[in-house]
């Protein structure tokens, strides 16, 4: 070998001269040693596979370019046995002069591989470099870029004295070591952090203030895989250290404990002429507000750090909620002076597709990583994103659907299969949500026909609510729906009592959720005033017997579901006002603060309203005073209630009603098919309990819709009717036989309702 390649590999560190010795190894079979074997060689190391990696390079794809060339090469030198591979002039060249010059200029004392690697990609008319820079064009994507990312060796090391290890930990480290998930896009909002905390007048500490779940902590994890790749040469000197205020305040139970350990950390990231310049992360930045109160510290964090930031002498980045922003920053002039807001919007469904595509791979090897294979197909994606726009609408995006093919992914793992599909999606989005798959996911009860058909089952005579019910919801549940942070719907059900507006609503529940038990009714008369209030939304904190909202606990645990309002006009102005609020916006704020979104909700309001003045026009028209009145014409009936809705209800309260829905009083035909359900469900009941049969004629049927015809109880009427003549009548004869069966029997004028045991009329 020439003497003077010797002298440059003396210049080699213990890692490159390894790398040297693989490639020889890769290349005995060629009788030649070749730069694509160097590069292959190279890629043995994990730390410069997350460098290229952290630079915008796929390390995969620049090894198959590697073995791609390497195979379509057909020349083999034939060296004598024991002879090591000859070095080609390319690779000499890049040994014996391009390699020492790219460690000189980085200020190495010795050849790293790291100054090998940039050695090779500055090369020009190597076929490997080249149809590298092929493919990164057709990424969009500069070599020249790459270049600059691999030249920049990351900012200054930093060492974290041991006290502050157990509450600080250093980001870009772990962007470093690859431990950070990739961020896909937000190349906006990176941008105004940096220019923020480049800013040398004003405010240079921002605060990332958005939803939960839209990717705000993402965003600074972003930054610090851009500062250790070398994409932002401004802060190339920069270490983000995130602090965990909850960590740093655990076991401080003496006076003054908390304070000290505040201290420290602010003097730890004060700027200074020698080292990385250091940027304090705190992730919910609402929590420094009255932080450190609980252990006897007479100031808080937020006034502990006021000074240093006035001063300049520290900077942080932020993240909080903006109902947190609102409720605890925002009010405090002085801290929301030193801080620069950032707002992260939630992407857009196109948006979030691009990010669940970028991140499957990444997701792919942290499941491999913990010895699960699960791939996950472009299908069970778009399901995802599919299903994320009609469901759980109080969850945002990007973390939503990521959420669901993660959990979707490990269900499949364990059932012993590797492709997530569409189906397995929805699986997981039916138990998230609550809904049973059976019911919520099937097309053929996605039509207004079928709701039509099973309410229709349940509640006689009301039809023209059905419809209108059906037909609303249906629209809501789909793509065309509108307004995507309003409840699914809000039905106002007006009529007479007993007509069926509650058992409408438990008919709702059961086709939508399977079982009636999944609503949630509240009595609006026992809501009044700020008590009332307290009750439905839960008392402020502090507050003595605190507890939890009726209503935000329940909606925010079972956000999927019915919400029965009954007897609306009872509640008073100031609990009416409360609900405006949530018909209009789809969220209401509980004693806490939180938000609980009403999004996925269906509300259904009942009122009596009407009722008095539809009894005495039905009395007004009797035919004699113990007649009971008779029912009045549908036209007459919905002209009544809507007066009275319009005399009680302002125009801002009847304006957030997707549909004013006025039940018609029961009439005879109805009466009997009710009569019927009734006496079916007394038979089945019967037969499941005891084992024993009941059978009736169609005159009992008519007979018992007749004495239960009473406009002023509607169908409460007919089952007292039932109770009083036929169950009445039927207990005692139980011990008597196995089958029964009711008649009509005639007393004079009279016809009644008679049970006879069939054995004993056989007998006879």
């Amino acid at each position: 070998m020439n003497g003077e390649l010797w002298e440059v590999l003396e210049k080699f560190s213990p890692r490159t001269y390894a790398v040297l010795e693989a490639a020889l190894k890769e290349a005995n079979p060629y009788g030649f040693l070749a730069v694509e074997h160097l590069v292959l060689a190279l890629l043995e190391f994990p730390e410069l596979c997350q460098r290229l990696r952290n630079a915008g390079i796929d390390a995969e794809v620049f090894a198959e370019t590697a073995k791609s060339l390497l195979h379509q090469c057909q020349i083999q030198l034939r060296m004598p046995p024991g002879e090591p591979p000859a070095y080609t002039p390319r690779v000499f060249k890049l040994l014996y002069a391009k390699a020492p010059r790219v460690a000189q200029r980085r200020g190495h004392l010795s050849i790293e591989p790291d100054d090998l690697l940039i050695a090779v990609l500055e090369e020009s008319g190597i076929p490997l470099v080249e149809e590298l820079r092929r493919k990164l064009k057709e990424q969009e994507i500069d070599l020249l870029q790459i270049l600059d990312r691999l030249e920049y060796g990351g900012p200054p090391p930093l060492v974290i004295p041991e006290p502050l290890r157990n509450w600080c930990q250093d980001l870009t480290a772990r962007a470093e070591r690859g431990e950070l998930t990739p961020v896909i896009g937000r190349a906006e909002e990176i941008e105004k952090v940096v220019e923020i905390l480049l800013s040398p007048l004003g405010p240079a500490n921002p605060v990332l203030v958005g939803e939960a779940g839209v990717g705000k902590t993402a965003i600074v994890e972003g930054l610090a895989q851009r500062i250790v790749a070398g994409g932002e040469k401004a802060l190339r000197n920069v270490r983000i250290i995130q602090v965990d205020m909850n960590a740093m305040l655990a076991g401080t139970f003496l006076r003054g404990s908390f304070e000290a350990n505040l201290k420290m950390t602010v003097d730890f990231a004060k700027k200074r002429p020698d080292g990385p310049r250091i940027v304090l992360f705190i992730d919910e930045l609402h929590s420094i507000i009255g932080a450190g109160r609980a252990s006897g510290v007479p100031a808080d964090a937020a006034q502990i750090l006021l000074g240093p930031l006035a001063r300049g002498e520290i900077q942080i980045i932020g993240t909080t909620t903006v109902d947190q922003y609102e409720a605890h920053i925002a009010k405090d002039d002085v801290l929301s002076r030193r801080l620069a807001m950032v707002k992260v919007e939630e992407p857009t469904v196109e948006e979030t597709r691009g990010i669940l595509k970028g991140l499957r791979r990444t997701l792919e090897n942290r499941f491999k990583a913990h010895g699960m294979c699960v791939s996950f197909t472009d299908a069970a994606i778009e399901r995802t994103l599919e299903l994320s726009g009609r469901y759980l609408h109080s969850q945002r995006l990007p973390d939503k659907p990521l959420r669901w093919l993660i959990s979707a992914g490990v269900r499949c793992y364990r059932d012993g299969r590797e492709e997530v599909q569409a189906e397995d999606v929805t699986v997981t989005v039916s138990r998230a949500a609550g809904i049973p798959e059976d019911i919520i996911f099937r097309s053929t009860r996605w039509t207004p026909e079928y709701w039509e058909r099973v309410l229709g089952q349940r509640v006689r005579g009301q039809d023209h609510v059905i419809r209108e019910v059906a037909y609303c919801v249906l629209l809501n549940l789909g793509p065309l729906r509108e307004e995507k942070r309003k409840p699914i719907a809000v039905f106002l059900f007006a009529g007479p009592t007993g007509v069926g507006k509650t058992e409408l609503a438990k008919a709702v529940t059961e086709l939508l959720f399977g079982d009636e038990d999944r609503m949630i009714r509240l009595d609006m008369s026992e809501f009044r005033g700020e008590p009332g209030v307290q009750r439905l939304i839960g008392p402020p904190r502090g507050i003595v017997g605190e507890g939890r909202g009726e209503l935000t606990d329940r909606v925010r645990y079972q956000p999927y579901t019915v919400l029965l309002l009954d007897e609306f006009e009872k509640a008073d102005k100031l609990v009416r006002a409360l609900f405006l609020q949530v018909f209009d916006e789809g969220w209401l704020a509980d004693g806490l603060g939180r938000r609980v979104y009403f999004t996925d909700t269906i509300i259904i309001v009942t009122t009596n309203l009407g009722a008095k003045e539809y009894l005495a026009e039905a009395q007004r028209r009797s035919s004699g005073f113990f007649v009971p009145p008779e029912p009045l014409s549908p036209q007459e009936v919905e002209r009544i209630f809507k007066s009275a809705i319009e005399k009680n209800f302002p125009p801002e309260l009847r304006n957030r009603f997707s549909a004013i829905c006025i039940f018609h009083p029961l009439g005879r035909q109805t009466l009997e098919e009710i009569a019927g359900m009734e006496l079916e469900k007394l038979r089945e009941r019967l037969h499941r309990t005891t084992g024993k049969n009941l059978s009736y004629s169609p005159e009992a049927v008519a007979l018992l819709a007749e004495q239960g015809l009473d406009p002023r109880s509607g169908a409460r009427a007919l089952k007292r009717a039932l109770e009083h003549f036929v169950a009445y009548e039927l207990n005692p004869r139980l011990a008597r036989g196995d089958s029964f069966r009711i008649e009509v029997s005639e007393e004079g004028e009279q016809r009644k309702l008679t049970v006879v045991v069939e054995e004993e009329a056989v007998m006879g």
